[in-house]
């Protein structure tokens, strides 16, 4: 007795029914097809691009980091000796790492304690260095960007138990574990 296989009258395509597919009889992709899918997003995914919606705590955390960056530039402005006592003027580099330092922290902590966070004070120390400090009844938080370590920035904190912690902030991978604990 022998055995009679068929073969079915259509193909399984993986594309789903979208478009042609490289299966269809004749079909060939052109030449420059894989570089030109490369560089030009598909039509909806530009749209989408185009009018993502932030979060609100994304526009805050934008609009902190927008007024603080305002506020410190006033730092560079201050000349050499600004203290009448030898002070060293502040590095647009040093800036440049407490803005980012400030904006990681806020990036860090929970949205509940956001608030919290967004308006520090910002002060120049006669070593070059910048001081951004928040003072709240729950907690302190004290951060120092000096150029003289230009790999970290060292931090204390206190919260409304007395309860500090002080150590170094890696400015590649910052551990900012801690804020939660102190403003929580």
């Amino acid at each position: 007795m022998d055995i009679i296989v068929k073969k079915p009258r259509f193909e399984v395509h993986t594309n789903y029914g979208f478009g042609a597919s490289p299966k269809h009889k004749g079909f060939e992709f052109p030449d420059d097809y894989r570089e030109k899918r490369r560089k030009v997003a598909p039509v909806w995914l530009r749209h989408r691009r185009a009018h993502t919606q932030h979060s609100p705590a994304e526009k805050i955390i934008e609009n902190a980091v927008a007024t603080m960056t305002e506020q410190s530039h006033s730092l560079l402005a201050l000349p050499e000796d600004w203290d009448g006592e030898g002070a060293v003027r502040i590095a647009e580099d040093t800036r440049a790492q407490a803005i980012g330092i400030f904006e990681r922290a806020l990036n860090a902590v929970a949205v509940s304690s956001l608030s919290l966070l967004l308006s520090p004070r910002i002060t120049a120390m006669a070593d070059g260095s910048i001081d951004v400090r928040w003072k709240s009844p729950k907690f302190t938080l004290l951060i120092n960007i000096s150029p003289q370590s230009p790999s970290e920035a060292k931090f204390y904190a206190v919260n409304n138990n007395r309860q500090d912690i002080r150590g170094p902030l890696k400015f590649d991978a910052p551990d900012f574990r801690f804020l939660n604990w102190l403003v929580g």
